[in-house]
């Protein structure tokens, strides 16, 4: 068996329990505030709730948000200069560790109980932004000449499985487990998290091919941040605008999520496990996403695909002003184009990125503007409702008024890259087969100058040829033309 496929296989599993755990609060929001009516203290069935605010609550997203940021630049430039594997390898114990102390806050007195999950929600952010940078570096190193829109949908469409299995299965369960029940099944999902960074860690150092792509950085920490600044400066203007639109477009869709439990039991009157039910839609209409990856990868156009997603995005915003719409359908419509903009988004990354040692760098800056706007607008979301909603439901159509602005100025950046890629050479609109015809022989010549003396089958490995190995071709080093052209997807 091609080695790609158990590496795609762990990371798929690896996103499933990854996604769990950062959906874990969301569906657990009426405990963790002590709202539900199992944390009044002549309840029959009383949970051991805590008592945070609102602003408290959105709080702790602001944190691992902003941290997973900040993990996942870091990872993306550590994972260039040193490797994936030792990067996986020596951020793998935080998120069990994170997770343990989220776990234990209710047993601790009640001061210390905010401090305690905020130190938890550091830890899990960190890890979180560095496994998400590592995972996309590997899939862009052994899909990039391939299957590469069909291997971020199998990513996203287990990332989005392990969120709805959070929502659907928390959602039935924590009036039978509690919230202590629920938080230590967490730590068990953290813990196959630890294994799956090692395994695929492992998997991958056994035919490193992206490794020996490592960007060459002079000794010496100030070197090596003029080494940084030159790789930024080096990246396509296109890839900056995929990275800005992402600041409003993924913060537009987690601030919805966060809020939304809350705001269908207040809006809708829905119980605590219908609410969580609902909310989840926004992740079970995501099984699609491996549909988009194969539109992707076969017919291009990865700009349009952005475009048609902010499209979704703010469709469902404005639908959901109408009280007499069904929250489900609007849920159902960010869903949609959550699913087309994760596929479309990292796909994009990888193209613009290629295969130079800036890959990590790439989907760290993704990770980070993701995360930021994750930080700033549920922060800002968290302050309307906690100042609005004493005022009755016009707390909500404020949380909406302001996710209404962020989704149109999502779409306006991708209504801005559709023109500049139109106007500068349209790199995302190639398929994968035009990706290998315009880019093997370039490749293959860099190689040549670089290693004169090589040729054929002695030539190093490199991602075009790990992406081919295995597809009836005894060397591609002379050959780039009939690999265009005789390119299947396997």
């Amino acid at each position: 068996m091609h080695h790609r496929w158990p590496i795609l296989a762990t990371i798929g599993f690896l996103a499933f329990c990854n996604e769990f755990l950062c959906n874990q609060l969301p569906v657990l929001v009426q405990r963790l505030t002590g709202t539900a009516p199992q944390c009044s203290s002549d309840a029959k069935d009383r949970d051991h709730c805590l008592n945070l605010t609102v602003l408290h609550f959105n709080s702790l997203f602001t944190v691992g948000t902003l941290l997973s940021a900040c993990g996942a630049i870091l990872a993306g430039h550590l994972a260039d200069r040193f490797g994936t594997t030792r990067v996986a390898y020596s951020c793998a114990g935080f998120l069990p560790l994170g997770q343990l102390l989220i776990a234990v806050s209710p047993y601790v007195v009640i001061d210390a109980q905010y401090p305690v999950i905020i130190i938890g929600q550091v830890l899990l952010g960190l890890s979180d932004g560095t496994l998400i940078t590592l995972t996309h570096r590997v899939k862009s190193s052994w899909f990039g000449y391939q299957e590469l829109g069909v291997s971020f949908a199998v990513h996203s469409v287990m990332a989005k499985l392990g969120a709805s299995t959070v929502f659907l299965g928390y959602g039935f369960a924590v009036p039978h487990l509690g919230l202590t029940g629920c938080l230590w099944v967490s730590f068990g999902v953290a813990l196959c998290v630890c294994a799956s960074a090692i395994t695929m860690a492992y998997l991958d150092s056994r035919n490193p091919a992206l490794e020996t792509w490592r960007s060459a950085v002079p000794e010496g920490l100030k070197e090596e941040v003029k080494h940084v600044f030159y790789v930024l400066r080096g990246l396509p203007y296109s890839l900056w605008i995929v990275v800005a639109a992402a600041f409003f477009q993924h913060g537009t869709e987690f601030s919805f999520v966060v809020n939304a439990p809350n705001m269908f039991a207040d809006r809708y009157n829905f119980t605590e496990s219908r609410a969580g039910y609902t909310a989840g839609i926004l992740y079970y209409v995501q099984i699609i996403a491996p549909l988009f990856g194969f539109l992707t990868d076969h017919f291009g156009h990865r700009d349009l695909w952005l475009f048609g997603s902010g499209s979704l995005v703010v469709l469902g915003i404005f639908t959901s002003y109408a009280s007499r719409v069904p929250p489900g359908l609007y849920t159902a419509f960010l869903g949609l184009g959550d699913a087309a903009y994760s596929v479309s988004a990292t796909s994009s990354i990888s193209v613009l990125a290629g295969s130079s040692g800036a890959a990590g760098i790439a989907f760290g800056l993704l990770k980070l503007s993701e995360g930021v706007g994750d930080a700033v607008w549920t922060a800002s979301s968290g302050g309307i409702l906690i100042h609005c909603l004493p005022d009755g439901p016009s707390g909500w159509m404020m949380f909406l008024a302001l996710l209404s602005v962020t989704a149109l100025c999502c779409l306006g950046f991708h209504l801005g890259l559709v023109i500049f890629n139109r106007k500068t050479g349209s790199s995302l609109s190639f398929t994968q087969i035009e990706r290998v015809a315009s880019r093997a022989a370039e490749e293959l010549e860099q190689e040549r100058i670089s290693s004169p003396k090589l040729k054929g089958s002695d030539s190093p490995d490199t991602p075009l040829r790990k992406s081919f190995s295995g597809l009836g071709y005894e060397s591609i080093g002379d050959g780039s033309h009939k690999l265009a052209s005789k390119t299947e997807f396997k």
